[in-house]
């Protein structure tokens, strides 16, 4: 499938991240991870995960393609956020992170194709889901009862 490409507006840059060590962070996932997000080469497949990121090397960049403009194509931003990768599972699925998921990331420092050390993401993983309380209809709407009558004594 081809990529339709979008915009990226300067407003939505409020609140990315900007790691500047080595560690492991919890980033927010920038979009669904898919079929799409698939890249093959002679290592195997894997799903790129783009992160709501920017390194140290790139903040620069980034000021420079969002100066005078209120958005930027993907086409444009290719290259400029932190993204890390999934791989994918031969024989069952791979568990894939949607927008706006915390995923941790570990990054560290790695060599550029220039020969300069720049952090990267090393290693991605996606959390359990957390669980929500469930709600007891009938405990509910009996508190609910209960709080009228009070009020109204």
């Amino acid at each position: 499938m081809e990529n339709q490409g979008f915009q990226i507006k300067t407003t939505k840059l409020n609140g990315y991240a900007t790691p500047s060590a080595p560690g492991t962070y919890e980033l927010e996932v920038a979009n669904n991870v898919t079929e799409n997000n698939q890249y093959t080469d002679a290592s195997g497949t894997r799903y790129i995960v783009n992160l709501k990121a920017i390194a140290p090397d790139k903040l620069q960049q980034v000021k420079e393609a969002f100066k005078g403009k209120e958005s930027i194509s993907s086409e444009e931003a290719n290259g400029l956020f932190m993204t890390g990768s999934i791989w994918k599972a031969e024989g069952k699925s791979s568990v894939l992170p949607m927008r706006g998921e915390i995923v941790k990331a570990t990054l560290a420092f790695v060599p550029s194709r220039d020969g300069e050390e720049v952090l990267r993401v090393t290693n991605i993983s996606v959390q359990p889901a957390k669980q929500a309380a469930r709600l007891d209809v009938a405990k509910f709407f009996a508190e609910v009862e209960e709080d009228v009558l009070e009020h109204t004594k």
